[in-house]
């Protein structure tokens, strides 16, 4: 199952026939279309310098001449500019290109707040430390005098470190700013508009945003949405006073700011409240948390921004995935090294076993000139075998000789790698197959080699290299030959077969000197 989903800070309408992607917007090359709205769309692109990827939202065609709509979309951009909070969207960039207006922001890999709560129930624990991160970043858009107005789930992402990032300001407006509002016209979303918002829009106020963050957390703490139905019974009794007060009708009865409620719920996670509202279940769920942050801090791949190539990468994996590892290590002499090793054993033991396995690689790979690859596969199975006791590390290694214009690749018990000579539609299959990692059978390893030339690249996945698999990518690749390496690993990451029990990652390289 894939935990992380690209989400865009837009009204998803598919239904709308989606035209040409263009090359660029304004000073930002295009990787492909993310989402289309009501009335925006939403592109990924990458900073020409940094190669940062960045989500850029433009103006639908049809409302560049619409005095509102631009109104409102450079709202957007002004009060996204004058935040500046870890857990508010960032801006990069706004302006106007040849259609129309642009908001460069920061792009979050990750899930909507809605489909976490769908997904899986948090321990309450951790309920509260999202909460607390939605309720800082609140508190930061009051002080700048900001009401966010739509505060929902929808408008609520989380990143693959699980850190809360507000988002969609399209209605959002300044306190003291008075909004003229249409008769009948209602800004929001009716699950979450608080009475007097839903009563008089044009009244919406700090209040009103903390009304939508008290539905926020009842959904949180009991684990699914409410759709409108509220039952405070269901709360657990520590925390319920702080969740009635954010709810309460009379705004005068509710809480006047985000501060205080910060300061109860700091003050409820420190009480013995706390241990008695913990379901059976809780001390389970929040070892499973614990370990899944710390294999996030720990192995979650740190993309390295290196002038002379270009690196794409992509993911899906089940939520309790805790056995994968990726690498990247730079030489003199112009050569790189990619590693990506993943552990099939089950749960935690997977996550001792790649722990071990990059505590064998980092101790062979730093502070010493690019191994030859056959070498360094013959000392990492013999650390395997020893240390690792009846395990097996899948791993597939990438070197990179820009200087001697040379790739080398091997894979050990999984994977395949395709390479794209500049120029060149088609794709080729490199082979280089061992067994994995640790297996008891005698291991004589190989490699293959093949020209890494400028404009070059080449695609690893984690499959096994299947003729059917290869000819099946291939064909995508051949489609999809004008992406840049992101949107081929995006794309492929999507085609590749689903894996019921194993990480599905997709890597692509490409050579730009």
């Amino acid at each position: 199952m894939n935990i992380f989903y690209k989400q865009s800070t837009l009204p998803a309408d598919f239904s709308r026939k989606i035209g040409a992607t263009p090359a660029r917007i304004g000073p930002y090359p295009v990787e492909k279309l993310i989402n289309r709205g009501g009335m925006g769309v939403l592109y990924l692109g990458r900073d020409p310098t940094t190669h940062q990827l960045l989500a850029i939202k433009v103006l639908s065609q049809k409302f560049v001449n619409n005095p509102e709509a631009t109104q409102r979309f450079l709202q957007e951009a002004h009060i996204i500019s004058s935040t500046r909070h870890p857990h508010i969207v960032a801006i990069y960039g706004e302006g106007a290109w040849e259609g129309g207006l642009y908001i460069a922001m920061e792009y979050i890999d990750g899930i909507t707040l809605s489909r976490f709560i769908a997904q899986k129930k948090c321990s309450l624990k951790r309920a509260i430390d999202l909460l607390l991160q939605i309720a800082s970043a609140l508190a930061h858009l009051h002080k700048e005098g900001i009401v966010h107005r739509d505060l929902k789930p929808e408008n609520i992402l989380l990143n693959t470190k699980n850190q809360v990032k507000v988002i969609d300001f399209g209605i959002a407006q300044l306190h003291q700013v008075a909004h003229a509002m249409k008769p009948g016209e209602m800004v929001g979303t009716p699950n979450y508009l608080s009475p007097e918002q839903r009563h008089h829009p044009d009244q919406a106020g700090f209040a009103s945003d903390i009304y939508a963050f008290g539905v926020i957390a009842y959904e949180l703490i009991l684990g699914k949405l409410s759709y409108g139905a509220i039952e405070l019974s269901k709360i657990p009794l520590g925390i319920r006073p702080i969740i009635e007060k954010a709810l309460a009708f009379s705004v005068k009865d509710r809480y006047i700011q985000f501060v205080d409620i910060i300061s109860d719920l700091r003050r409820y996670l420190a009480s013995a409240d706390l241990d008695k509202d913990r379901s059976k279940s809780d001390v389970t769920k929040e070892m499973q948390e614990t370990l899944q942050e710390l294999h996030a801090r720990l192995f979650s791949p740190h993309i390295p921004l290196w002038p002379d190539v270009e690196i794409g990468y992509a993911i899906q994996k089940r939520t309790e995935s805790l056995g994968f590892y990726c690498d990247f290590f730079k030489y003199a002499d112009q050569k790189k090294m990619i590693l990506c090793a993943e552990s099939v054993a089950p749960g935690i033991q997977a996550s001792i076993h790649i722990a071990l396995f990059k505590g064998m690689a980092y101790g062979l790979l730093h502070g010493i000139e690019a191994p030859d690859p056959v070498v360094l596969l013959d000392a990492l199975h013999a650390l395997v075998r020893e240390a690792i006791a009846e395990g097996k590390i899948f791993l597939q290694i990438v070197l990179l000789d820009s200087g001697n214009d040379m790739l080398t690749y091997a894979s050990c018990g999984c994977g395949g790698c395709m390479h794209i000579s500049e120029g060149q539609a088609a794709a080729h299959p490199l082979h280089a197959e061992n067994i994995a990692l640790g297996d008891t059978r005698p291991a004589v390893f190989n490699q293959g080699t093949c020209s890494w030339l400028p404009g070059d690249r080449i695609i690893f996945h984690s499959l096994s290299a299947d003729q059917n698999i290869e000819k099946h990518l291939i064909n995508a690749l051949e489609k999809n030959r004008y992406l840049s390496v992101q949107g081929q690993a995006d794309v492929l990451c999507r085609a590749l077969p689903p894996l019921d029990d194993r990480i599905k990652t997709v890597v692509g390289v490409r050579r730009l000197d």
